[in-house]
């Protein structure tokens, strides 16, 4: 009896566990399948957000390079550009950014800044020292027949051939400041060095294949100084190009070549090279030009024009022939001159020019002490150079500029080429 007890009071005691373990792992399976289905959804809203963030990073990447294209600093952003519809700090579409009033236009970048400052002139209130160095090249040949033809095919008299290579270092420093936002002015100080070698036939008794050459070396010396003043007639839009207009000053602080004597250093008589070279030309000079500029992304288009006026001045010695000393006025021809070209900007730091330039001058005019004026035989000259630059930015302060011009005429240098570093403070 006690033992029936004992069995009916076990099955009691486990009969409600028979019941409660079913619940527990169906409450257990409904919170696995809760978690899983968490997961689940959490997965996939980690895949869309990982879409979402691809989708952006490459908007973010394609603003940013048109961002540079228009010139704009990294990290500007639309509402910063101006750009219609673009959203301000507060949100609200086309507002005022929240620190201050919309760019109403993409600021330039230092490498459009530096092409703008070496074509045409830059009105921000700063002081730019510029340190330059230019290496020119000449290379002079000349027939000379001194005699007369015979019987139209027979040359009687003597053949002389003349030849002068000139090679000139400049170094010059440029100071610029804009005084307004529409008015600037610089000056220019250059130091000239030059070495020129002269060859001439006829050595030795007139030998045809007999030649004597001299050397003369000059400097470094002050060349002529510059001062010049730009004003802004009209500021660039979308359809009107900047406009600046000039007004230079040279003055003749160079030693100028007038009253230089000719003599013959060698037993060679067909030689006379002079005994001394000039830095400058020694006379005032004025020139007035209007330059234009126009940003078509990702070039800047420029083009000049001026007008180069010489004053006449007096000498005390203008004659080239040793011994002789004769009073006069020097009247150098006026020259025109125009220019065009583009910049191509290959990137935010690095910029490409290509221009073309041309200098026409007229005839020079002399005059001794109490005779009248003299035109100087072909004294006129047409000098045309091609050129191709490099800009490249350093720093926000710093750039290097380097520069190689080709002669396209006789009256062109050969070729030259040069570096500049403009600092800005």
């Amino acid at each position: 009896m006690q033992t029936r007890k004992s069995s009916i009071a076990r099955l009691a005691c486990v009969i409600p566990f028979m019941f409660v373990l079913p619940s527990a792992t169906i409450a257990a399976d409904k919170e696995v399948e809760e978690l899983r289905a968490q997961v689940v959804q959490l997965s996939n809203s980690y895949e869309k957000q990982e879409r979402t963030i691809r989708l952006l990073e490459s908007r973010l990447a394609e603003m940013e390079m048109g961002q540079r294209g228009r010139g704009l600093p990294q990290g500007t952003t639309l509402a910063q550009a101006g750009q219609p519809g673009a959203a301000s700090a507060d949100g609200t579409p086309g507002s005022a950014p929240a620190d201050g009033p919309v760019v109403k236009e993409a600021p330039r970048s230092r490498t459009t800044e530096t092409i703008v400052q070496e074509q045409h002139a830059l009105f921000d209130r700063k002081f730019t020292l510029e340190t330059g160095l230019t290496y020119t090249r000449y290379d002079r040949r000349q027939l000379v027949l001194s005699g007369f033809l015979a019987l139209d095919a027979i040359f009687l008299g003597s053949i002389d051939l003349q030849q002068t290579k000139a090679n000139q270092w400049t170094f010059d420093v440029t100071g610029r400041y804009g005084l307004s936002d529409r008015f600037s002015t610089d000056f220019n100080v250059p130091l000239v060095y030059r070495n020129n070698t002269y060859i001439e036939g006829g050595a030795g008794g007139g030998g045809a294949t007999n030649f004597s050459d001299y050397q003369l070396s000059k400097g470094p010396g002050l060349g002529d100084i510059s001062v010049g003043g730009y004003y802004q007639f009209f500021k660039e839009t979308s359809s009107w190009p900047d406009i600046v207009g000039s007004l230079r000053i040279k003055a003749p602080t160079g030693e100028h070549p007038y009253g230089i004597k000719l003599h013959n250093p060698t037993n060679n008589t067909n030689f006379a090279v002079p005994k001394d070279l000039p830095t400058g030309n020694g006379i005032w000079t004025s020139s007035i030009g209007l330059s234009f500029l126009k940003t078509t992304d990702p070039a800047v288009l420029f083009a000049n024009i001026g007008y180069n006026y010489n004053f006449k001045r007096s000498f005390s010695d203008i004659s080239s022939t040793l011994g002789v000393r004769t009073p006069g006025e020097i009247k150098l021809g006026d020259s025109f001159q125009w220019g065009a070209g583009l910049a191509l900007a290959l990137n935010e730091r690095t910029s490409l020019s290509l221009s073309f330039a041309q200098l026409i001058s007229r005839a020079s005019r002399t005059r001794q002490q109490g005779a009248g004026w003299q035109r100087a035989i072909g004294s006129e000259a047409n000098s045309a150079v091609f050129n191709v630059g490099l800009t490249h930015t350093l720093s926000d302060k710093l750039s290097v500029i380097g520069n190689v011009g080709v002669g396209l005429t006789p009256d062109a240098p050969d070729f030259s080429v040069g570096i500049k570093l403009p600092y800005t403070f």
